[in-house]
């Protein structure tokens, strides 16, 4: 029997096998993403169980946070006029790999940890 860690490994290789290597790109519209967004004002977060979009609609940048389960895996900067769009289950897989403390049905959160401007989530379904 194959070990459990071995097999978590085994799985995350085959998980990123099915993504590309930059999941963080511009996001056109999508017909599978919801309709409502969650407005992340400065200071406040979001959250989501799936793939998800993050725009930023306004003229300044905008510095976010990304967490997975508990573990802070990234900080980033979104262009004004500009979108992002993010694998969760490659970003897990990835976090795995690097040794994170998370689970393959762990949420992603956002947190904007800029001082104005507000981005827009959106939960892929």
């Amino acid at each position: 029997m194959i070990p459990k860690r071995v097999s978590l490994i085994l799985l995350a290789v085959c998980l990123m096998i099915g993504w590309t290597v930059g999941t963080a790109s511009a996001a056109p519209p999508s017909e599978d993403m919801t309709t409502d967004a969650q407005i992340l004002n400065p200071g406040s977060a979001g959250s989501c169980p799936n793939d998800f979009v993050v725009e930023n609609p306004h003229n300044e940048a905008v510095e976010l946070q990304l967490i997975l389960g508990n573990e802070q895996i990234m900080q980033e900067k979104i262009e004004p006029n500009d979108a992002k769009a993010y694998g969760l289950q490659h970003r897990l897989a990835e976090a795995m790999m690097q040794g994170k403390n998370v689970n393959l049905d762990d949420w992603a959160t956002v947190f904007n940890l800029g001082e104005k401007g507000s981005v827009n989530m959106f939960c892929l379904q």
